[in-house]
């Protein structure tokens, strides 16, 4: 009974609440924002489909143009391209086998609603008299607040806060595709999972906080693992900085002319340095991503943490170039971590036998996240594009992107 009600004390639960907001935003007519269209070839056996009625040919030949253009883009090539030239018979059973677009488009004067399992969104429209033709949206959206950022709360409770608020909210003032809207979700359940880690006093019993999620499967099972790991890296870089936080503070002083305050600063600075660039990324003119080059790059950084840069590694550095940001936190941090380690016996014990193994552990993670056992050919997870905030499967060259 006894062992009973201690774990019972260890389960009390993190403070947390619904936490509800809004701006405003227009959205583009889905017609002005087609940077890819489909082929003409495409179209044309579309049309004929349509128009023999024929379903299962019909819902054939959708899966293969979504396995090429992804989900959203094709929403809007069907919308704009060919909707317009059916005939109202066709239009209706057009209309009929194709309902599932909507969930892939803004529409004007419609409400719509995304959700995850922390955070959801919905636009509102809203009626602009002086801009008719303005498709003008309120934006509402709520999420699951995890900590507190009283003076009086705990470090962890203030870190916790902190990451629950990530992404920015100020995103949301340029989202304009149904693509960037599901990323945002998904980047702000990351984070909310995150922060639910970091505010748990109970750091071996975490599967506690997603035993809901996990039993019902709504929480897969490596995405748990991860962000744990996750939580438990930041946790211990915070132990290390809080406990020798004159010494760092000298050496970003000295090096990089920052002068933090508090280590719980110093941990904000870091995890919004690693994620800050995520989304900016995929809302740009256009953006690419290839497993086999993330897999490089985290091989690259378990070195840069473990062994420090040598002439040989710098070569490597110069290959990545431009997937490594320019990051003073991310590069101080293993600096700091390199130089102190030469001199105090804690920093040196605590990077041995806690940090690096974590570092190791994750990467590796992240190297087997990127692998899918049902990619024979490749071992790969496929790679994808983002151009104008629309996700597409695969890579595209730059300059087929730019067709109107």
């Amino acid at each position: 009974m006894n062992k009973n009600n201690k774990n019972n004390e260890e389960y009390q639960p993190i403070k947390q609440q619904w936490v509800y907001s809004s701006i405003e935003n227009w959205i583009e007519n889905p017609c002005n924002n087609i940077p890819i269209q489909i082929k003409e070839k495409e179209k044309k056996k579309l049309l004929n489909l349509i128009e023999q009625g024929n379903i299962n040919k019909f819902n054939i030949f959708l899966e293969q143009l979504n396995d090429i253009y992804g989900n959203e883009l094709l929403a809007k090539n069907l919308v704009c391209h060919i909707l317009p030239k059916l005939k109202n018979k066709d239009k209706e059973w057009f209309t009929r086998n194709t309902l599932g677009l909507k969930d892939y488009l803004i529409e004007p004067n419609e409400n719509k609603i995304f959700e995850r399992l922390y955070s959801s969104i919905l636009f509102k429209p809203i009626q602009n008299r002086r801009l008719p033709s303005r498709n003008q949206y309120e934006i509402i959206f709520k999420w699951l607040m995890i900590g507190d950022n009283s003076p009086e709360a705990s470090d962890r409770l203030k870190l916790a806060y902190f990451v629950c608020d990530l992404p920015s909210r100020a995103f949301l003032e340029r989202i304009n595709t149904t693509s960037l809207v599901e990323e945002w979700l998904t980047e702000k359940d990351n984070f909310i999972m995150l922060a639910k880690c970091l505010a748990s006093e109970s750091d071996e019993h975490r599967d506690f906080l997603f035993r809901e999620e996990l039993d019902n499967g709504w929480l897969n099972n490596n995405q748990y693992k991860y962000v744990v790991l996750l939580a438990k890296y930041y946790l211990e870089v915070f132990n290390i900085i809080d406990t020798k936080f004159d010494c760092f503070k000298e050496f970003f002083l000295a090096n990089y002319g920052c002068n933090i305050n508090t280590s719980v600063e110093f941990i904000q600075h870091l995890i919004q340095s690693n994620y800050s660039q995520s989304l900016n990324e995929r809302s740009q003119k256009y953006f690419s991503y290839k497993p086999h080059q993330e897999i490089r790059l985290d091989k690259f950084l378990k070195k840069k943490y473990q062994q420090g840069f040598n002439p040989q590694e710098e070569l490597e550095k110069s290959d990545l170039k431009k997937l490594l940001a320019e990051d003073v936190w991310e590069e101080g941090l293993s600096k700091a971590l390199k130089a102190l380690a030469k001199n105090d016996p804690f920093i040196k014990e605590r990077c041995q036998k806690h940090l690096d193994p974590l570092i190791e552990e994750r990467a590796k993670m992240r190297i087997k996240a990127s692998c899918d056992p049902s990619e024979k050919k490749y071992g790969l997870q496929k790679s994808f594009t983002w151009v104008n905030g629309i996700l597409i499967p695969g890579v595209y060259p730059e300059w087929r992107t730019s067709q109107k």
